[in-house]
């Protein structure tokens, strides 16, 4: 089930016990995009629940998980969030296509920002992936 939202849509996913299908990377302590502290989706397991349920995608940023913010949180709190306390069943809102999003917005050249410098996001950094 997707609920309306035009910009962060929400979807409630049924998954199988204890496994999701999917990886994330990226939090407040290892930034999967330099600058940015978002928990990004970034495998999702061909034969796994969150491919099954089809809702997901790689690129998506998890927003908040069935009401818990996890916007600003670091790696590990959002592996433990999700190994501990998230049952079969949640309520996730994500931002949909994030990852392409942020690479492609203009940032300014630092120290000097004029308005007509500027350039593209374009690298992503090794992180640690955890699967879940």
């Amino acid at each position: 089930m997707l609920c309306n939202s035009p910009i962060f849509p929400q979807s409630t996913n049924q998954f199988g016990s204890g496994n999701f299908g999917f990886n994330i990377s990226g939090g407040s302590d290892q930034q999967h995009i330099p600058g940015h502290s978002g928990i990004f989706i970034s495998r999702i397991r061909a034969d796994g629940p969150a491919a099954v349920d089809g809702k997901l995608s790689v690129g998506d940023r998890i927003l908040s998980v069935n009401g818990t913010d996890l916007t600003n949180v670091g790696h590990q709190e959002a592996v433990d969030f999700f190994r501990q306390r998230v049952s079969s069943r949640c309520c996730m809102t994500v931002e949909k296509g994030a990852e392409t999003r942020i690479l492609h917005e203009p940032v300014m050249n630092l120290p000097n920002p004029n308005p007509e410098t500027v350039q593209t996001k374009t690298t992503v950094t090794a992180e640690k992936v955890s699967d879940l």
